[in-house]
């Protein structure tokens, strides 16, 4: 996608190496299906379409996460199922006054792909403790890489 991350000492350095200004993609992550709920944040951020093939399978993990991704991205995107893909093509991020809301349904990925927001917003996610499952140490790191996520 032409973007770079490099580990550094006081933190990860991310970088773009090409204008995003219309970017699509589609990828079949049928067999990395844990990394969608963080892309489909992130691709609901960037202009552009975005595709993820190969999804069906994404309704049995700990939550039904194409249902939890239609509903909560749907304030800054288009988002389609349909046939074992989701589409996702943004529209114009929402003005806010204050900050974002989601839900986490206690799904630990949902929580790292919603504090994705908090590049831009301040965000709060209900039940956001439950990243302690798979990244205990999320919260604290986090608040270190600038982000502002409470929850």
């Amino acid at each position: 996608m032409g973007i770079r991350s490099v580990q550094q000492p006081e933190g990860v350095l991310i970088s773009v190496e090409k204008p995003l200004s219309q970017f699509s993609a589609s990828w079949d992550v049928s067999r990395h299906l844990d990394t969608v709920p963080v892309l489909a944040c992130m691709a609901s951020m960037l202009p552009g379409r975005f595709v993820f093939k190969g999804v069906n399978n994404l309704i049995y993990k700990e939550s039904n996460r194409l249902a939890v991704i239609q509903e909560q991205l749907s304030r800054f995107a288009d988002v389609e199922v349909d046939d074992d893909q989701l589409v996702i093509k943004k529209k114009s991020l929402p003005v806010v006054a204050e900050k974002l809301f989601f839900n986490s349904y206690k799904d630990h990925r949902f929580v790292m792909g919603f504090s994705l927001f908090a590049l831009r917003y301040e965000v709060e996610i209900e039940d956001a403790d439950c990243v302690a499952k798979s990244y205990p140490d999320f919260h604290r790191q986090s608040v270190i890489g600038g982000l502002n996520v409470i929850g």
